[in-house]
């Protein structure tokens, strides 16, 4: 019999692994509409380490908690092997809140974070003043008009109420 020449097997392509890699780097892409943030983005970082290296807040929530008295996490420390001074090392509960909260923070650029929030507040103040010095138009329905007119017509400037 003769055999068949060329390709034997179908080629294996990992459309799976492919899409997940393409995900991956879709995520660290800037999806911001600011030119500022767009300038400053570093593809090698992550979102988070990104927005926080720029001195902007990632998630809301962090930059303003919501006092919550009741849901105080203490690190359980078995008592019976610690000695004072252990226990003195380890600090208030206050103390290690804060510890933690340090480490999850990325290292700030303060020159990067200055000018990019810079930059941002005074694209904020031109926006402002641009809407200030714009006279305000108020759009009434068509309606609301008539009855406007006709009062005008009706009463004059008499607006004393008898």
């Amino acid at each position: 019999m003769v055999k068949k020449k060329g390709k034997k097997f179908r080629a294996n392509l990992n459309h799976v692994a492919r899409k997940r890699r393409q995900t991956e780097k879709n995520k660290k892409k800037c999806r911001s509409s600011v030119k500022v943030i767009k300038e400053n983005w570093e593809t090698s970082k992550t979102p988070r380490e990104n927005v926080l290296a720029m001195g902007l807040a990632f998630s809301p929530n962090e930059a303003v908690p919501v006092k919550q008295p009741h849901r105080e996490i203490i690190d359980m420390v078995s008592v019976e092997e610690m000695d004072l001074t252990e226990a003195r090392v380890l600090g208030t509960v206050a103390e290690q809140r804060l510890k933690k909260q340090q480490e999850k923070r990325a290292v700030l650029n303060k020159e990067k974070a200055l000018r990019v929030v810079s930059s941002l507040e005074r694209e904020a103040d031109e926006i402002q003043a641009d809407r200030d010095s714009q006279p305000r138009a108020v759009r009434l329905p068509d309606r609301d008009v008539e009855l406007l007119i006709y009062l005008a017509q009706r009463y004059g400037d008499d607006y004393k109420v008898e």
